[in-house]
């Protein structure tokens, strides 16, 4: 299987270290898209549900709470903004990793036989991370 995959694959040759992995061009399997599609839905949703709610909120709300469960620190209602903020940073710091998996630290040595397997795995575990 991994063969036959291969052979449809783009190789090109990176110097990482002193190491030469092959840069393969992989698709997205149906799992890392249904994940996709199921992580801009949260990210939608979670934009929508601020900015219907926006101005039922207090002018001040809590920010930080300590150890028992008490808000301990407050801070004026635009600062639930910095949520999807955040939350967009990550998605799109995820979705560059999981595009370069020839630049990651593996366990194993990276050869071209064993390279698709690696790089959907560790696309896979990006993909679940968002």
């Amino acid at each position: 299987m991994k063969k036959f995959w291969l052979k449809f694959v783009k190789v090109k040759k990176d110097q990482i270290g002193n190491e030469n992995r092959p840069v393969l061009k992989i698709h997205p399997s149906r799992l890392e898209i249904i994940v996709e599609i199921l992580s801009l839905c949260g990210l939608l949703l979670m934009i929508l549900y601020i900015f219907k709610f926006y101005s039922f909120l207090p002018d001040e709300i809590p920010t930080h709470f300590s150890l028992t469960g008490q808000a301990d620190k407050w801070g004026p209602k635009s600062t639930i903004f910095w949520f999807p903020a955040v939350a967009i940073f990550f998605y799109l710091f995820f979705m560059v990793l999981s595009r370069i998996p020839h630049l990651f630290n593996y366990l194993v040595p990276i050869t071209p036989t064993n390279a698709l397997k690696q790089y959907r795995l560790i696309r896979r575990t990006m993909s679940l991370l968002k």
